[in-house]
């Protein structure tokens, strides 16, 4: 296993969110308070398809482990697998919520299916009242517009540095490694904040630590 999925983001309280009220906002979701389609945008290293897991895992009483399908995994047969979600979430999950099966569907990178695509989601959206769809992308700008206005748009930015400090301490005592937090929060501001380069820099320092 690797030192990045050793370490990934399990529960809720290991996400971590430069906007405290975004990650309030979505944790109704994950709590069942709130249920609408969701996209998730920002820049690559957010953590927005880990925390589209995370809710998903939270919301629907699944290890993360569980939370493994991503309907872009058989983009040489969207058509069928947007079909097959219609026909029972077959390429998803189902849950009872208020008496009612909800499948939904995590799609990350939903910018890269085709105009055609994306009108058809749209169709399904409309269709599937029941259902919902958690998508991301790193480019808002290249969604349909009628595909974002069905969905409630939430903002994940870089983490300060100062934010992601906690966390990493938590990774560093588990891999039995001290590390002071200005050290730390030095090492995370040097490689911009993204949770996946703080991930490798986390890794690196271990080895060297171990060694």
């Amino acid at each position: 296993m690797t030192f990045e999925n050793r370490h990934r983001a399990e529960v809720w309280s290991d996400l971590v969110f430069a906007d405290p009220q975004v990650g309030l906002d979505l944790r109704q979701y994950a709590e069942g308070k709130a249920f609408n389609n969701i996209l998730l945008h920002g820049p690559y290293g957010a953590a927005k398809s880990m925390t589209a897991k995370v809710l998903a895992a939270t919301s629907y009483g699944k290890r993360l482990s569980e939370v493994v399908l991503d309907i872009t995994e058989i983009q040489h047969d969207v058509d069928s697998g947007l079909q097959a979600f219609v026909d029972g979430g077959r390429y998803g999950y189902n849950a009872i919520v208020n008496q009612t099966f909800r499948p939904y569907a995590i799609m990350n990178e939903v910018d890269e299916f085709t105009r055609e695509q994306q009108l058809k989601l749209r169709g399904i959206i409309d269709e599937q009242v029941n259902g919902r769809f958690i998508f991301t992308t790193n480019n808002l700008e290249k969604v349909d517009g009628g595909l974002v206005d069905r969905c409630d748009c939430y903002e994940l930015e870089i983490p300060p540095a100062n934010a992601i400090v906690s966390r990493a301490q938590a990774i560093c005592r588990v891999e039995g490694i001290e590390i002071d937090e200005h050290t730390l929060q030095a090492m995370i501001a040097a490689v911009g904040g993204s949770i996946r380069q703080t991930l490798k820099a986390l890794e690196k320092f271990v080895l060297e630590a171990k060694q």
